[in-house]
């Protein structure tokens, strides 16, 4: 047992690590007989962390190359749309349409890396007040909420959490895309935050075609996408969700919504977290 006794040192060091911490295992204390094994596993965590961060790289380069071109062809096809004929106006929106997903395809891709990044790097969370992330996510949406003739609304309880405030509110625009995605004509999309059992919450519930209960553990998987899902999607989204609550220390639940109907989305977040103002 006592010849073990490095070994096990080296372990326990391993085992508190979370999954992304490719950091280098110390080599402080080690009898020089395991030395060449700790430098042999730090070897590999560097390759690791450094393919890590040229994937990374790649998709924060990719996304910011695309993003401006398509910003000017979306602008380019919307006055075309316009300006169109009745019988070439279909044909251009429909263009229109698929460039407004890979413009989204393309935002996601560089949240899930900028998320990514901070995961790593975050040193500390500043206080967020919830509500605001609320009132952020509800505003840009009301417009797509009208035209898909679906009811967006908030119920809003005062709470406040450490955090990243442009991560909860990606994560949130998110499950807000997807609710209305999800919602027919007629529906509701509910956005609500507060506490309950002394933790702080955010949460999405909409009542629209729900995630069959068999496919609610993929979901997070990237480019996962639903069986019944009601409209096109690069299956980002709730990626995008499970990153932001990793960087909190949040838990995401989904589950039907009352009656069955419907999903409902919750962020609970640590004990831990600020109080509230």
């Amino acid at each position: 047992m006592f010849a073990i006794r490095p070994l096990r040192r080296v372990e326990q060091q391993l085992a508190v690590r979370g999954a992304r911490d490719l950091e280098p295992v110390t080599t402080a204390g080690a009898p020089i007989e395991i030395r060449s094994l700790i430098v042999a596993l730090n070897r590999l965590l560097r390759a690791l962390r450094d393919a890590g961060q040229a994937e990374r790289r790649f998709l924060e380069n990719a996304a910011h190359q695309l993003r401006t071109p398509l910003a000017g062809m979306l602008a380019h096809l919307e006055l075309l749309a316009a300006d169109s004929a009745l019988d070439q106006r279909a044909r251009v929106e429909d263009i229109l349409a698929g460039g407004r997903r890979l413009a989204r395809t393309t935002h996601q891709l560089l949240a899930l890396a900028r998320s990514d990044s901070t995961l790593r790097t975050v040193a500390s969370l500043d206080p967020v007040y919830l509500p605001d992330i609320i009132e952020a996510a509800i505003g840009p949406r009301l417009a797509a909420a009208d035209r898909a003739q679906v009811e967006i609304g908030a119920q809003v309880e005062p709470a406040e959490v450490g955090g990243v405030r442009w991560l909860l509110e990606e994560a949130m625009s998110n499950l807000v895309d997807n609710a209305l995605a999800a919602t027919p004509p007629g529906g509701n999309v509910t956005l609500g935050c507060g506490r309950a059992d002394g933790r702080a919450f955010l949460e999405v519930l909409d009542t629209g075609v729900g995630i069959p209960a068999q496919e609610r553990s993929h979901v997070f998987e990237r480019f996962f996408r639903a069986s019944n899902a009601r409209a096109t999607g690069s299956g980002l989204g709730l990626a995008i969700v499970r990153e932001v609550a990793a960087i909190h220390g949040a838990e995401v639940s989904i589950n039907a919504g009352p009656e069955g109907v419907g999903t409902v989305v919750r962020l609970a977040f640590p004990e831990s977290s600020s109080p509230d103002r």
